[in-house]
């Protein structure tokens, strides 16, 4: 028998490596609906330093710099001439992290060194997020919400992970509260796969469309899948503001549906003064993009094979 130490797992973060509030926050603050500007200058000031192509993700873990992880590691027997796979055994507990949300950090905008519109713009409180119900890693199996669209005979899988998360209940709070986002924050998602066929591991990685994730085997990056971003704010004014098209009501009114990232931000439970919807990830069969208030699906897969 030959034996294999198969070492696999995703960070999914914030990267907002572009954001239209970076060309005036002022500007932006003062269009319509203001929760929308307000939303994208808080994904801007708490997204995350970009992790390396090659890290050990339970050292990575203690930096707190994800919205997600997952990391598990198996020891894999396959047949001498590595033609069948034989068991799959998982060594210690998987990772299953709900991840984080960063301070605020102020430095990103010179207006805000001098001046702190809201106190929890200053607060230097890292908040957990939530781990969903129904995330688990399973073994020689497919997770019952699997997004990877691929068909693969049983004999042939090593394992299935998949992750629900989504920001903590301090944070929704800022956002229903205090930003007056009329949405909760949605449920988020990652997923990878290991399968064995014809003496070589193929691993697999795919997740919703926000946030950005990075996935890892062997202790390696084999593919990113970025978030969508905006470089501006679009408004009534600057579609509709000229002689042959007047312009009617609100010139400052952001024109949503020019925005990539605005759809994330609908997709959540509606706010209207009630709580956070529970969470059901557990108890809701399908993919994992038709849970309730679950972002979509990227519609790409990273692959690696060894």
């Amino acid at each position: 028998m030959a034996q294999t130490r198969i070492k696999v797992g995703s960070l999914s973060w914030i990267h907002q490596q572009i954001s239209p509030v970076t060309k005036n926050v002022a500007i932006s603050m003062a269009l319509q609906p203001d929760w929308i500007p307000k939303t994208y200058l808080g994904l801007y000031a708490t997204k995350n330093r970009s992790p390396s192509p090659q890290l050990d993700l339970p050292g990575y873990r203690g930096t707190k710099q994800f919205r997600a992880m997952t990391y598990a590691e198996f020891d894999v027997v396959t047949s001498d001439d590595r033609t069948t796979l034989q068991t799959v055994t998982q060594i210690g507990q998987p990772i299953l992290d709900g991840g984080y949300t960063p301070a605020f950090d102020r430095s990103v905008f010179w207006l805000f060194k001098h001046w702190v519109p809201d106190p929890s713009m200053s607060d230097p409180t890292i908040y957990p997020g939530i781990l969903g119900a129904g995330s688990a890693v399973v073994l020689r199996g497919r997770h019952p919400n699997t997004m990877i669209d691929l068909h693969v005979a049983t004999s042939e899988l090593v394992a299935n992970g998949l992750i629900f998360f989504r920001a903590g209940d301090h944070t929704d709070r800022i956002g229903t509260d205090i930003v007056k986002c009329p949405y909760h924050v949605p449920w988020v998602w990652c997923e990878w796969l290991v399968t064995f066929r014809a003496g070589r591991f193929s691993v697999f990685g795919t997740g919703s469309v926000f946030p950005t994730h990075t996935f890892y085997a062997q202790g390696n990056s084999y593919g990113q899948q970025d978030e969508p971003t905006d470089a501006d704010f679009v408004t009534r004014q600057m579609v509709s503001g000229s002689i042959l098209r007047p312009q009617f009501g609100n010139p400052r009114q952001i024109v949503t549906s020019s925005l990539r990232v605005y759809p994330v931000l609908t997709t959540g439970a509606p706010a209207n003064g009630s709580p956070q919807a529970p969470d059901t990830t557990n108890r809701t069969a399908g993919p994992a993009a038709s849970i309730p208030f679950a972002v979509a699906g990227s519609g790409y897969t990273s692959s690696t094979t060894f």
